[in-house]
């Protein structure tokens, strides 16, 4: 004997029964669908505009660094006395470059005195063995 409740109905029982895995997989199956389509634009590369005589391989070639010119102070070529005068006045007043240049004392500092300790490390074991 099957129970009723009151307001329900076997119909509605049944319905409530049914499963809900076909319309899980029509969801899935939408959304891989959907996974494949391809929503951005087309890409459309830049096109140069070269003169007619232009006999390289691409519009760009390779770069032909300076390397012999002199590493030291770049604003000399210049030939701008001003110039000169403002760099010489930055280097001797500017507060962060001194720092730096402090810092990099005593990193070599460090480096020299970490270097001695291990000389004299490896001097001492080699008194031991001998």
């Amino acid at each position: 004997m099957t129970r009723t409740y009151p307001g329900s109905s076997r119909s509605k029982r049944a319905h409530a029964r049914r499963p809900r895995w076909p319309a899980a997989f029509a969801a899935m199956g939408a959304l891989v669908c959907l996974t494949g389509c391809d929503l951005a634009p087309t890409y459309d590369p830049p096109h140069y505009v070269l003169p007619d005589n232009w006999r390289g391989q691409g519009p760009f070639t390779l770069a032909n660094p300076s390397d012999q010119l002199p590493r030291g102070p770049w604003w000399e070529l210049f030939g701008d006395p001003l110039l000169n005068q403002l760099e010489q006045q930055l280097v001797a007043e500017n507060p962060n470059l001194a720092a730096m240049y402090e810092q990099y004392v005593q990193a070599r500092r460090r480096r020299r005195h970490r270097a001695l300790r291990l000389v004299s490390t490896t001097e001492r074991q080699r008194s031991d063995i001998v």
